[in-house]
């Protein structure tokens, strides 16, 4: 539903969302701290998402090759009337969308075709790992900011406020360094500050502190570069099942993550260091993932396989309108 060149702003826009959201969510803990009354007022608003069945359309590019080439019509006659576009009805009727050798087939087939790809079980595997490395990180880093000195709640805001500098970085790191680098090098940082602070001693409020905050700004970094990097490395049939997949395997880290305090019984670092060794692994095992900031994003298993590289379809047949 984004251009290659609005993509690194559209995930920029939903960390910093992201980010304000915790910080609004400290907030209301400090004033409603029963669970019960929290749980409501934060949640209560959410039945509103169910208008977004209304609001929203499909992907444009997404019903072309489905083959609902009516209702991607329609949105484009609605969207020229909005955006004050000159669009004549024939141009409309000629929109076509490309003709691919895998053709029109089954979304199984698809997840068959996908599977059967070598190089895509190898990037399905490396993605999952790097869901679960980054979920973990965050959700880790999230609890453990109560255990900091001081007020719970303020530290908890300062932790979710400092995604907010790492979310409009994010438009000039992707667009100047692509996506496998930053992405490496946040994963790589994330470890050095985090196992540095394990080492930490326990009097050091300020070092401890200030470790704490940028490897969490740092992890924010990795957090929504996987998020994009995902997507971009699977066909356009199976993306949304891939980036769930990658996505819900990698939530068991979250299942995870709450119970590394118990982990400070046996040493106050431990948590800390567990973070560090894990992400600078995770951040060596990015260097073996292809780019994909170039690239449009794919629509067939050939396509995602050669993601990064300088090969082209030879049976792509565009239809321009």
């Amino acid at each position: 539903m984004v251009t290659k060149e609005n993509r690194a702003a559209f995930i920029t826009i939903m960390t910093a969302t992201t980010s304000l959201s915790g910080v609004l969510m400290a907030i209301i803990a400090w004033i409603v701290p029963y669970w019960r009354h929290f749980l409501r007022v934060i949640y209560a608003p959410c039945l509103l998402f169910l208008l977004y069945i209304f609001l929203l359309d499909e992907s444009i590019r997404w019903l072309l090759i489905t083959g609902r080439k009516n209702e991607a019509k329609n949105i484009i006659r609605e969207a020229t009337k909005m955006n004050k576009v000159d669009i004549t009805e024939a141009e409309i009727d000629n929109i076509s969308y490309v003709k691919r050798t895998e053709g029109d087939i089954g979304l199984l087939k698809v997840l068959k075709v996908t599977f059967s790809s070598r190089k895509l079980v190898a990037r399905i595997g490396g993605c999952v790992c790097m869901w679960i490395v980054t979920l973990f990180n965050k959700y880790v880093l999230i609890l453990n900011s109560v255990e900091l000195e001081g007020n719970k709640y303020i530290n908890y805001g300062l932790t979710q406020i400092s995604e907010l500098p790492a979310s409009f970085l994010l438009v000039f790191i992707l667009n100047k360094f692509k996506r496998r680098i930053p992405l490496t090098v946040s994963f790589l940082l994330t470890g050095v500050f985090c196992g540095a602070r394990a080492f930490v001693p326990k009097g050091h409020i300020v070092l401890s502190t200030f470790l704490f905050l940028v490897g969490k700004f740092m992890a924010a970094i990795s957090s929504a570069i996987v998020y994009l990097y995902t997507a971009e490395l699977f066909p356009t049939q199976t993306r949304s099942t891939m980036h769930s997949l990658c996505s819900s395997i990698g939530r068991t880290a979250t299942i995870l993550a709450p119970q590394t305090p118990l982990l400070m019984r046996y040493w106050y670092g431990l948590p800390s260091l567990l973070v560090g060794v894990l992400s600078l692994v995770t951040g060596l095992l990015v260097l073996m993932m292809p780019d994909t900031a170039e690239d449009v994003l794919p629509d067939t298993v050939f396509e995602a396989e050669n993601v990064g590289s300088k090969e082209t379809n030879k049976d792509i047949e565009v239809t321009k309108f």
